[in-house]
């Protein structure tokens, strides 16, 4: 599956807590909410009803407090499930246009460890954010310039953050290298759908633009 910055079509919301059969139709009632308040009072130490609220309240805009009620799903539940919890989380902030909360969900991922994964998507949304209260471009090229390992190959995703950080930082001709790096690397994995993509971007980096999505 591809990452979602490598997507140019409208998905489906990420479910949040799709391993615990918490997915449903139902739409979001505050009476749903209230008893949900009451269940987490009484079992306090209970993943499940915050993440059923976090599902509620996301799918009704409210943003902060989806936000906070996955936050505090994640934090009691495994490394590997909260990881997952707090991606799916920060997707759905991202696709709601939700920018500044989604990266605040992946800086909240990254204090509790490392992960490339989480630290791409970051780099990418401080990059490229139509929000200008959320950009950042030195903090993005920061985030981009740990994503590359030394002796290791660059990923197609690390080259694409990268190159959106030099954009929005005004150092295009290097943006270029990159972006073409990235699209080169997309092109010998012979996956022509974020070839596209990134050739579409590179367009606009050559052109002195940066990206913004």
């Amino acid at each position: 599956m591809l990452p979602w910055l490598f997507c140019g079509c409208a998905l489906a919301q990420p479910p949040l807590g799709a391993q615990f059969g918490l997915i449903g139709d139902t739409p979001y009632n505050a009476s749903e909410v209230v008893a949900l308040d009451r269940v987490i009072a009484e079992a306090p130490g209970d993943p499940k009803p915050r993440l059923r609220k976090a599902e509620l309240l996301l799918d009704a805009a409210a943003w902060e407090a989806g936000t906070r009620s996955a936050l505090e799903a994640a934090a009691l539940l495994p490394p590997a499930e909260a990881r997952q919890i707090k991606l799916n989380a920060a997707e759905r902030l991202y696709r709601g246009g939700q920018h500044g909360l989604a990266a605040e969900v992946y800086r909240t991922a990254l204090a509790a460890g490392d992960d490339a994964e989480m630290r791409a998507f970051l780099g990418w949304i401080l990059a490229t954010s139509k929000d200008d209260a959320v950009r950042n471009g030195r903090e993005a090229l920061l985030a981009a310039e740990q994503l590359l390992r030394p002796g290791q190959p660059p990923t197609t995703l690390a080259l694409s953050v990268l190159s959106a950080a030099l954009g929005e930082t005004g150092r295009f001709e290097e943006a270029v290298k990159a972006g073409e790096a990235a699209l080169e690397s997309a092109r010998r994995a012979k996956d022509a759908a974020t070839a596209k993509i990134l050739s579409r971007r590179l367009e606009l980096l050559r052109a002195g633009k940066p990206i913004r999505e």
